[in-house]
């Protein structure tokens, strides 16, 4: 996902779920947004196994299609480190003060994070199993 989509449209999304003044971490964000009934991805076949229920980017790729799609996913540019127990803006403040460290505009860093790229909902079916 783009930095760029992570700062307006994710955020956007994290704070309808919540609160406009609240800033979850992931662990949190996982349950409303990354899997279950209320999952971005929920009902949609995913590209990859082709069973129903995709992870969050592609989701936005599927939803936005060449709309938005375009810019706010694709092949990813960046790796992005991090743990769970950071929160939604800790992130994206992160990512764009990196974008603007190194010159790069937010709409052309495209970042890999595995909460948002690895689909939750098999991740969640393997614990279950377990």
């Amino acid at each position: 996902l783009s930095v760029a989509y992570l700062q307006h449209s994710f955020l956007r999304e994290v704070r309808k779920h919540f609160s406009q003044d609240s800033d979850p971490a992931y662990h949190a964000i996982s349950t409303a947004l990354l899997h279950g009934p209320r999952g971005r991805g929920h009902g949609l076949r995913c590209p990859r196994d082709g069973l129903v229920d995709c992870s969050y980017v592609d989701a936005v790729d599927k939803l936005l299609g060449p709309r938005m799609g375009r810019c706010a996913t694709g092949r990813a540019t960046v790796m992005l480190s991090w743990c769970w127990e950071y929160t939604a803006s800790t992130v994206v403040s992160a990512l764009l003060t990196w974008c603007k460290k190194t010159g790069q505009a937010p709409e052309d860093v495209l970042v890999w994070q595995c909460a948002l790229c690895i689909n939750q909902y098999r991740v969640e079916a393997r614990k279950a199993r377990q």
